[in-house]
């Protein structure tokens, strides 16, 4: 561990699944920290995104015409440092670097390090460039490699297999670190059993690692390495939890699994934090959900077999009375309480099964986030909440509903419709996200917070220049002013808890909201101390009215 990370937690025996899981040495209140790595082990962005990340502190710069691309430069505005464009390396023409400087060291060798909990790392260089501590890191092992392939690219789990084994022959990687990773599960027997396409991908590209790698292991050896990565890696992502790559680490990895966890994983930069979403007594065990919790039961049992391999008997998948997620409202009562066919409130039976529906959607939605053209998203995602409320049973927050809703939310923004992005977006802050998330702090609420307050601010423009495109919103007659201070007062109380007051997300916030401040302060508009709950009452009743209409 370097010597900015922090950790609060120990491994020990787990009697949820067997083997190992993290436990709090300490008391933990909510919205706190728990784990922060400044490094993983590995951390490498996916093939898509290579040319948009920085492959040293992978921040992320994505194109112009991208839904994220306005979040992205809102949050590294005003922030000298942060890099608007990436250069390729010249050797590889694989990876890119920004010019940023990075506040991690370079390793070491590791007979040269110090060893803190398996982990052995020196300091060097504090203030790196990030191409410059990439190469002394990792990236002079796997250069030439990648040059001689271009512009062939390796696939993601490849590369990640390929760097541990050429750390490990440059001792760059302790006996320790070595250890921690073997101990960690395979599960290549279950690949095995399981066969079909996948198995045979497994074999084929840990195959491609072993070759490339020249290592003395055998093949057999790097297959299982492959699959430790594949079964223990974590989705590397933003502070706004747009998917960059995988992550691994065996302290984290040791993190089992709930469909009810007490933590999440967040991303400041390259550096990782585990924070607590509820309170976690000295001892207590610390789960993260490896999947969308907020799936129907017998969807999450299912993808967890298929994925990890392995059914959960958390509280939320043992509950047997009606549960968000699960259950849909009875045509005949009214209650929220249909289980399958039959409504545990009132007893009606035989009641539609919707099964063959929720599963169509769901491969809708699956083959829509592949989709490339916004347009072309749309229709499917319209006819399918179309088909949702048709059943006039289905909760706003079971999925895929959810789902949907932030799909359209995103695509409407990308065509730059804001009208209907807006009423989306409306739709998930006040119906879904209080539900889903109960805590306000919560990060991916506080992510989709940031997204509706980076579009009304964005509206606030152009309804300033009488642009056509918001003037079917002039109806409503939004104080735009209130509703910005409204939404960045609420933001800016819960970004410490969300991702930390010393990250780059917090920081940005905060730095936002005192700009709005003062300049409302240097204007001689006094909003900011005369504002009354009255008033933000008024607009988000207003508000409320369009998240209705959508």
């Amino acid at each position: 561990m370097s010597a900015s990370d922090v950790c609060r937690a120990h491994i020990a025996p787990s009697p949820t699944y067997g083997g190992v899981g993290l436990f709090a040495s300490t008391p933990i209140q909510p919205g706190s920290l728990i784990l922060s790595l400044e490094e993983p082990l590995l951390a490498i962005p996916d093939v898509a995104y290579l040319e948009q990340t920085c492959s040293g502190c992978f921040c992320w710069v994505p194109d112009s015409g991208a839904a994220e691309y306005n979040v992205q430069q809102w949050l590294t505005s005003g922030h000298s440092a942060e890099p608007k464009s990436l250069k390729t390396c010249t050797g590889c023409k694989v990876v890119r670097y920004c010019d940023k400087h990075s506040s991690a060291g370079a390793l070491k060798p590791a007979r040269q390090g110090i060893e803190v909990n398996g982990r052995r790392l020196t300091r060097s260089h504090p203030k790196q460039r990030c191409q410059a501590l990439a190469w002394d890191n990792h990236h002079k092992y796997e250069c030439k490699l990648f040059a001689h392939l271009h512009p062939k690219i390796l696939p993601t789990p490849v590369r990640g297999t390929l760097r541990l084994l050429l750390l490990r022959q440059k001792d760059r990687l302790t006996d320790e670190q070595w250890s921690a990773l073997l101990k960690l599960l395979s599960h290549s027997e279950d690949f095995r059993n399981a066969g079909g396409e996948k198995w045979e991908g497994i074999c084929l590209m840990s195959k491609g690692a072993h070759a490339y790698s020249k290592t003395d292991c055998g093949e057999d050896f790097v297959r299982e390495l492959f699959c430790r990565i594949i079964i223990n890696s974590l989705t590397l992502a933003t502070s706004t939890f747009d998917s960059l790559g995988i992550c691994l680490d065996p302290l984290v990895a040791s993190i089992n699994h709930s469909c009810d966890p007490n933590a999440v994983v967040t991303f400041d930069g390259s550096r990782l934090c585990l924070r607590s979403t509820s309170g976690i007594e000295k001892g207590g065990e610390i789960y993260i959900s490896y999947i969308d919790s907020s799936h129907p039961t017998v969807r999450r049992q299912s993808e967890l077999q298929s994925r990890y391999f392995f059914a959960c008997t958390c509280t939320k998948c043992q509950q047997t009375g009606p549960r968000r997620g699960d259950s849909l409202f009875c045509p005949q009562c009214g209650m929220e309480s249909v289980m399958g066919q039959t409504c545990l409130d009132c007893g009606a039976s035989g009641l539609t099964d919707y099964s063959s529906i929720e599963n169509l959607l769901f491969d809708m939605l699956d083959r829509g986030k592949k989709a490339l053209d916004p347009e072309n998203v749309i229709k499917p995602l319209r006819n399918s909440l179309a088909i949702l409320r048709e059943t006039q049973v289905w909760p706003v927050t079971r999925q895929p509903l959810p789902s949907i809703l932030h799909s359209l939310a995103i695509q409407f923004l990308a065509l730059q419709q804001w009208a209907q992005s807006l009423g989306y977006m409306l739709k998930i802050y006040f119906d879904i996200d209080p539900l889903l998330f109960p805590q306000p702090w919560h990060p991916e609420r506080v992510m989709h917070h940031l997204r509706l307050t980076m579009l009304v601010l964005h509206l606030a423009d152009l309804s300033g220049n009488n642009h056509p495109s918001v003037k079917e919103l002039e109806q409503y007659g939004l104080e735009y002013g209130v509703i910005i201070w409204g939404l960045l007062y609420e933001m800016n109380g819960n970004v410490d808890k969300s991702h930390g007051k010393e990250s780059r997300f917090a920081r940005t916030v905060k730095s936002k909201f005192e700009e709005l401040r003062v300049d409302m302060a240097r204007g001689g508009n006094e909003l900011h101390r005369t504002v009354s709950q009255s008033a933000l009452d008024t607009e988000w009743a207003k508000m409320r009215k369009i998240a209705a209409s959508s």
